[in-house]
Order: structure tokens, then C-alpha cells, then sequence
């Protein structure tokens, strides 16, 4: 996850999936996307109001695969927000409404007090898995943490279930236009994979690109899944890299949602999001305050 606004909706409607669906082991997160990396504060927050201090949170990459740490091409991509700021450096404004965890970001170089990294935290919940069980991999940013995964794990496809990709926009006969709209020579890209069209390239031929509803309610939407087979062009272009184009004789096969039913999607997500159950364990940052000011009545999560 990049952590924008909507990835911070996912996750909470992760948390209250049930779960016996979705068992949520860890978050990786991605600076190279619409937030800086210190926004995983705010999921610490988040992961602390649901009562799930027990989630890891793994630090990513900041650049895109290949790509020199300062001066990404790609990154440069994503436009400004408030006060010349990325969007999502606003989103620290939900610190002063969420509970505050005792889990924060740091860049101590102690082993001891350094935010873990995105492959360390696949490695502890890959080396707990039982012999049938299978990690499933939900991408809602830019697949750089997926790739390294891919690179530095020779494990990586046989503990991989599957890998829902959100993102990508095909290039094909209807040529539908991508949203990468900062780069209006790159017509056909999705941001999710302009970001790290290298990562993309290599993270296609492990799984399948398959919408996020499609994790959890799939089986309660109306849509179909076609087979197609496509190649991601990373060609050191930014007006081409990160486009999806059919290609039936390099291409890898993946399964694509198309059609998905918009209203059963938009109902079964508010009522997710509005359902009692798995709520937030503490409320807000008021009720948090409160919990300080009287220690005895603090609870253990």
C-alpha cells in the first residue's frame, strides 16, 4: 500500500472483514506512491483503534525498482497537494482524531528500535506458515515491495496463493485511457504501475491482476473474469512505461476482472464499513486522552 486516503479505507474494511475470510498479517508499505513513508504512523493508529496491535507494518522502498533514491522519474509523477505537499501528507491531520499507538515510525539504525522492513516482515510471517497454509498478497500501490519479495525470496511463488493486483489499465482494441494525467504523453498508463513499471514487469509472472472487492466479495458481485494474455512495457520511456498491452506471443497469462457491478460493490462496502461488528476498540483520540489521564482504567489490546 502507498497509503493514500483510499488505501486507508481498504484497510479498515480489511479489519472488519470477518476473520474467518481474511486473517491480516501485515501491511508493507510503499513511499514511492502518493505519500511519504512516515504515514505509517497513521496505520499504527488505525491498527490500535481496531484493537490490532498484533498486524505488522513493514518499510518499504522509496524509489522505484532500479531507480536512484533521490531524483525517481516516476515519482515526480505524482502531483502536489496542499502547500506544494504530496496528498497524503494531510492525512497526519487523522493523528489528531485517532487513538495514538505506542508503536511509531522511526529511522533509528538499532536493530532494536528501527521500523522494520517490508522484506523482514514477509520473511517472520512466511517462516510461521504451516505446511498448507499459503500467504495471499493484496496490492493497492505500486508493486515494488512485491518485486523485491520475488527477487530476494526463492521461496516467494511456492508460499504465494495468489497476488490481487489493483491496477493497470489493458491497452487494447477499445483503447481506454490510463489516469497517469501528469504525463500527458502517457496516454494509456495507471499509476499503480507508472510508479514501477520494472516491478510490475516482474511481479506479472507470479500472480493474476484481479480487483480488491473481488478479495472479499467476489463471490456476492455480478462480473466476469477473462484470460489475456499481456506484457507491461518498462522501456526506461515515461511516455510508455507502465502501459499493459496485449501481446499473444510474449505475453504471460493473468486473469482480469471487468464488469463488475458498481452498485452491489458500493453496498457491500458501506455495509462493511457500517456494520458492529469488529468496530474500533477505542473510538477516537478524545477517548484515547482519557485512557492516559487514568491509567488504571487503560486496557491491554
Amino acid at each position: 500500500m502507498d497509503m493514500s486516503a483510499g488505501d486507508f479505507l481498504s484497510l479498515i474494511y480489511l479489519l472488519k472483514s470477518p476473520a474467518d475470510q481474511i486473517n491480516l498479517k501485515g501491511i508493507l508499505v510503499s513511499g514511492n506512491g502518493w505519500s511519504d513513508i512516515a504515514t505509517i504512523d497513521i496505520i499504527y493508529d488505525v491498527l490500535h483503534m481496531m484493537g490490532r496491535d498484533d498486524i505488522l507494518v513493514g518499510l518499504g522502498g522509496t524509489n522505484a525498482l532500479g531507480a536512484p533514491i533521490l531524483g525517481c522519474k516516476y515519482v515526480k509523477a505524482i502531483p502536489k497537494g496542499s502547500g506544494g505537499l504530496l496528498d497524503s501528507d494531510t492525512l497526519f491531520g487523522l493523528g489528531r482524531l485517532l487513538p495514538r499507538s505506542p508503536r511509531r515510525y522511526t529511522a533509528e539504525k538499532s536493530t532494536e528500535l528501527r521500523q522494520p522492513l517490508a522484506f523482514e516482515v514477509w520473511q517472520s510471517i512466511a517462516s510461521k506458515l504451516d505446511p498448507d497454509e499459503k500467504i495471499l498478497i493484496l496490492a493497492n500501490g505500486p508493486l515494488t515491495n512485491i518485486a523485491n519479495i520475488i527477487l530476494l525470496d526463492k521461496r516467494a511463488s511456492s508460499v504465494t496463493e495468489s497476488i490481487y493486483i489493483v491496477g493497470g489499465n489493458i491497452k487494447d482494441e477499445e483503447n481506454k485511457e490510463g489516469n497517469v494525467f501528469t504525463i500527458p504523453s502517457n496516454r494509456y498508463a495507471e499509476f499503480n504501475f507508472f510508479l514501477d513499471p520494472l516491478a510490475a514487469k516482474t511481479d506479472i509472472f507470479l500472480g493474476e491482476i484481479l480487483g480488491a472487492v473481488y478479495l472479499v466479495e467476489g463471490s456476492k458481485l455480478s462480473h466476469e473474469v477473462l484470460v489475456k494474455s499481456i506484457r507491461v512495457l518498462s522501456n526506461n520511456n515515461i511516455s510508455e512505461d507502465g502501459q499493459i498491452i496485449i501481446d499473444n506471443d510474449h505475453g504471460k497469462l493473468v486473469k482480469v476482472i471487468t464488469d463488475i457491478e458498481k452498485e452491489a460493490y458500493y453496498t457491500n462496502f458501506a455495509n462493511l464499513l457500517n456494520s458492529k461488528r469488529q468496530s474500533a476498540v477505542i473510538a477516537s483520540f478524545d477517548e484515547q486522552k482519557k485512557l492516559w489521564s487514568n491509567p488504571s482504567e487503560f486496557y491491554l489490546l
